[in-house]
């Protein structure tokens, strides 16, 4: 049984998809931190480059978004006859901006949903290769009735399964959707491709049992936005009880550098500006002679484990793996190829490059939203960062609200930033009065007392503390 629980009550939204009972995917998104990815900006074009065929655009960001020729669909010879400077121009983010460096965009927009993707500029029909040619044909014929000249649609592999209503009604939707934005007169963001509601949805609804959110407008948004889903979405107050998953103890788990499965293999992260590296650790064996065959076994639980763990950190790039050295090159070969299998699981593309002269396991993985390392942590302590400790707190103090009153202990610097990161819609859910005093002294913060208003408040007194009412 899978399960995709969305918690967005706190200001930290995360997503998590569960598979009999085993956590497959987290997902998290920040109000600092908001992704550009699939977004889609009406823009300026500032400056068109002849001789790279490429044009800088202006979407309201930093950086000016780099668009290539052959991202424009109605596209001719040459990118200065295609588009001209100050023109106004549709684009959707495909990469992020890194460094000095801006977004990357397209001009062949997508708007995508769980059976099909809505092009305004795509021209023609697609049809997933997966669905069988004269079910592919019939579909293809039944959506180019609903287009325009110019328009195109692309038809996913979960439209074999769908009623052609339903199908109908996504594409209209999705029309719809366009039509609302084409309106606007003001250049900047005009739709967001948001991480949970949308992405997460698209890549594992149609496979799940049951979608649970724990703010009752999000399932009525969601059961609009996705009829198809309707019988799936429910909406649970107490969502950490009811999947057992507390996400505070997921995040402990989940950026610990050195971890231990329950077959006894140790894996130790570590991070690097260029790379990630993982070392399967060997020292628990080491009491005793192994085998060929014994080291292989060991390595291919710490292959599995490690695809895992890769996935559900979110870590991209390049990462190199140290395995317990084999000295046959067949067992070698055998690891990589059980490495690149296990990989497969994963929905974003990752590949596996082989082993070096030294011995290290290469591999890459696409990179989608920042990494929980990167997200939560300070380099180059490793400890968690200002808005990881702010996050967990909320998430602490929405999870008791069977207590009246809190006595709160507060660094300085936690107390300082609580206006920059907590919105007063989210300040309003906080069901406790809260009596805060800081402490230099201290790293992140600490409950002191929890019960009655009357309890709480004659402590504080009581101890001489001088406390402020943090909302």
């Amino acid at each position: 049984m899978r399960t995709i629980a969305i918690h967005t009550k706190t200001s930290e939204k995360v997503g998590l998809v569960i598979d009999n009972g085993q956590l497959i995917e987290y997902v998290a998104t920040r109000p600092q931190a908001f992704q550009l990815s699939g977004s889609i900006f009406k823009g300026t074009v500032k400056t068109i480059h002849k001789g790279m065929q490429a044009a800088f655009v202006d979407i309201g960001e930093a950086k000016h978004a780099f668009l290539k020729k052959e991202l424009i669909p109605w596209g001719r010879k040459t990118i200065e006859k295609s588009i001209t400077e100050g023109q106004s121009l549709y684009v959707q983010v495909t990469k992020e901006p890194t460094g000095n460096k801006g977004a990357q965009v397209t001009a062949d927009l997508t708007l995508p949903g769980l059976f099909t993707i809505y092009q305004p500029f795509g021209k023609k029909v697609s049809v997933s290769r997966k669905i069988e040619k004269q079910q592919a044909a019939h579909l293809k014929e039944q959506v180019s009735n609903l287009l325009e000249d110019g328009e195109g649609a692309i038809l996913r592999t979960n439209a074999a399964e769908a009623d052609i209503s339903l199908i109908k009604g996504e594409l209209k939707r999705l029309k719809d959707e366009w039509t609302s934005f084409i309106d606007r007169k003001k250049p900047g963001l005009i739709w967001m491709d948001d991480v949970l509601l949308n992405q997460l949805l698209r890549k594992y609804a149609c496979d799940s049992h049951e979608v649970v959110v724990d703010q009752s407008e999000d399932s009525q948004l969601l059961k609009k936005r996705f009829p198809f889903l309707e019988n799936k979405i429910k909406w649970m107050k107490n969502l950490e009880q009811y999947t057992n998953h507390s996400i505070n103890e997921l995040q402990d788990r989940l950026t610990k550098r050195t971890i231990t499965t329950d077959k006894g293999v140790q894996l130790v992260f570590d991070k690097t500006e260029a790379m990630t590296v993982v070392d399967v650790n060997s020292h628990r064996f080491m009491d005793r002679s192994l085998s060929n065959g014994d080291t292989l076994k060991i390595n291919k639980r710490a292959a599995t484990e490690i695809a895992k763990q890769v996935r559900l950190r979110n870590e991209s790039g390049m990462i190199l793996i140290d395995f317990i050295s084999m000295k046959s090159s067949a067992h070698n070969e055998e690891l990589v190829q059980w490495l690149r299998q296990e990989i497969k699981k994963d929905p974003i593309a990752s590949k596996v490059h082989g082993m070096t002269k030294l011995g290290l396991v290469e591999m890459t993985r696409t990179r989608q939203l920042p990494s929980l390392h990167a997200q939560m942590l300070k380099l180059p302590e490793a400890e968690y960062n200002l808005s990881t400790l702010w996050y967990r707190l909320e998430r602490y103090l929405m999870s008791q609200d069977h207590q009246e009153a809190v006595l709160l202990t507060v660094s300085s610097e936690l107390y300082n930033i609580k206006k920059q990161l907590l919105s007063e819609p989210i300040s309003s859910k906080i069901p406790q009065e809260l009596f805060v005093r800081q402490n230099d002294n201290l790293t992140g913060w600490q409950i002191e007392l929890e019960g009655s208003l009357d309890i709480v408040r004659e402590a504080a007194q009581s101890r001489g503390y001088n406390v402020d009412k943090l909302f």
